[in-house]
């Protein structure tokens, strides 16, 4: 497969989009470092400014704050299902597990969602699961666009609430906005997971965490960094420089963990996180589903 504009895209170009998204709501029993809010603003308007830049994003939206609301998040996702071929989406903040099925008839799946701007209400996976498929189906399609997603937030990525998926109804962020099996794809994609190629040239990327997520102003190893600067290095090496998304993982990892990759870093072997249920410090890591090889459109 060749490789057109940056990216790999089914050999033929696809009318890019963009999306950020994350939530103010950072209370003390969260127990957030200082800054944290001010960096989660500052970072996703740089990540914005990184897409901008390339010119190829004619739908792009920093969403942080205000417009990270339910009914904007599913709108969204229609237009961009609906109208563009290739979609990426980036959230930072917190997930609800529903503990249970949703209110559509017959549902027995367990649901999660994310928190709103402000912590009050939920962006429910199924809401998102239901614009796709409406799409889909209206427009005759065999597969959904959104092909390239980042949640900095909890536990989306462990077998748990990565999902189940179904053509009519799945659960799970993963298989909803993206409108596939997770486990179709290599399910730790950096490492190998032993079942499927590495790379898998599935074209599908989903980063997320294990359990806990770890907060944007927690220190690297080297102290002179902290993982806001991780997530700009990581999107800079993939709009700026054109990386492949190991190669902007191992790029963000040398530059903020005195020169080790990402498969030296606590991302990947670990490190511990404050669980505000538990009130205990837990071992968490990030998980990343798909193929190593993708570039981002630029």
């Amino acid at each position: 497969m060749g490789v057109t504009s940056g990216y790999y895209g089914y050999g033929q170009l696809r009318n890019p989009t963009s999306m950020l998204y994350g939530t103010r709501n950072y209370p003390a029993s969260y127990h957030p470092p200082a800054w944290e809010l001010e960096t989660s603003q500052g970072v996703s308007g740089a990540i914005h400014d990184f897409f901008y830049d390339t010119g190829k994003y004619s739908y792009l939206a920093d969403s942080w704050g205000d417009n990270t609301e339910p009914s904007i998040v599913y709108s969204t996702t229609d237009t961009t299902e609906r109208y563009y071929g290739y979609s990426t989406v980036f959230y930072k903040g917190h997930v609800w597990s529903f503990g249970g099925p949703c209110d559509e008839p017959g549902c027995t799946l367990s649901h999660v969602g994310l928190q709103n701007d402000d912590g009050t209400q939920i962006i429910k996976d199924y809401k998102i699961d239901n614009e796709v498929i409406e799409v889909m189906a209206t427009n005759s399609k065999s597969a959904g666009t959104h092909d390239f997603i980042f949640m900095w937030a909890c536990g989306l990525s462990n077998s748990t609430y990565a999902a189940e998926f179904h053509e009519d109804h799945s659960s799970g962020i993963m298989a909803c906005w993206m409108h596939l099996d997770p486990l179709s794809l290599n399910t730790d994609a950096y490492n190998g997971d032993g079942y499927h190629p590495n790379p898998d040239y599935s074209d599908h990327v989903f980063l997320c965490f294990e359990w806990l997520s770890i907060y944007y102003r927690a220190p690297a190893t080297d102290p002179t960094y902290n993982y806001g600067h991780w997530a700009y290095y990581f999107y800079d090496y993939l709009l700026n420089h054109g990386y492949t998304v190991r190669a902007a993982l191992d790029k963000a990892s040398e530059l903020t963990h005195d020169g080790d990759n990402f498969g030296d870093c606590p991302l990947d072997n670990g490190y511990l996180a404050y669980n505000p249920l538990t009130r205990n410090d837990e071992q968490n890591k990030m998980r990343i589903y798909g193929d190593m090889s993708v570039r981002l459109p630029r």
